[in-house]
Order: C-alpha cells, then structure tokens, then sequence
C-alpha cells in the first residue's frame, strides 16, 4: 500500500485551493491518480472537466505537461487570467470551452488524458470512454477510478 504525503498538493495556498475547488482537493485527487506515472514531462495532456483551472495550473507547474484545459461550464477568458496570474504562458496551457461529448480535437492529438472529479458528470454512457475520449488520447489516466474500463 502506497501512503502519500501529497508533496506536491502542500505547496498550494489553502485560500486559493479552497476558493477554485467544486468538491474534494483535486490536486490531491490528481497526486494521486498520477502515481507511478508513465507520461514524458512534456506530454500534451488534455484536463476534461477543468472547471476554474487549478488542476490544469498543478499538471503544468508539478509534471511539466502541456496542458489544454477543456471544461463545457468554464469561462475559458477567466481562466487564462487566472493563469496568467499564476505565471503561465500561453505556450504551457491553453483553455478551451467544449463538451466532453463532441470534442474538437483530432483523434490521438493527446498523450494523455485526465479527468479529476468530474467524469460522473458526462461519463454516465456505458460507451463514452471508447466512442467519446479513447480516439482522442494515446492514454487514458484513470485506472484507479475506473478499473472496470481495461485499456
């Protein structure tokens, strides 16, 4: 059994963390998932269902990760001045507003895909991962939330 300090998570305002959240610490949520991890630092990941952006800030600034936060709810203007404000370049992460059921990105455009505490929210088709996010992505970060899905 893996016990985690949440090295990474720590670093981050509680104030801040507490102001962006919709639900549990995402970035906890995502220190997590990304554990023993296979992706190069300088994967093109795709946050589904970012919401206000501050999972997609900790892939960029933890894990080097080119990141395009895509989230349907999301103002894609106020997030870029919040990442803006968190010293990130437009070459680092790139906001999107899109649904998660008709995705404007070329099939494989990813390296990864990842999806913190929010799946519930559009994943609900028993054939969403294969016909939706799967042609999208070389891998699909979520065994440990969705071992039942085997890629």
């Amino acid at each position: 059994m893996i016990t985690l300090n949440y090295e990474k998570s720590i670093k981050y305002d509680k104030n801040l963390v507490e102001n962006k959240i919709m639900g549990p610490n995402p970035l906890k949520l995502v220190e997590e998932l990304l554990v023993n991890h296979n992706i190069s630092d300088s994967a093109t990941v795709m946050d589904l269902g970012s919401g206000n952006g501050l999972t997609s800030v900790f892939l960029v600034k933890e894990y080097g990760f080119k990141v395009f936060p895509t989230d349907l709810w999301s103002d894609p203007t106020e997030n870029k001045k919040f990442f803006d404000e968190m010293g990130l370049s437009g070459d680092e992460i790139i906001p999107i507003k899109a649904d998660a059921n008709d995705l404007p990105f070329a099939h494989e455009f990813f390296d990864a895909i990842i999806c913190a505490d929010s799946y519930n929210y559009f994943g609900r088709d028993s054939s969403f991962l294969d016909e939706k996010i799967i042609p999208h992505a070389v891998t699909i970060i979520k065994e440990k939330l969705y071992p039942f899905h085997n890629l």
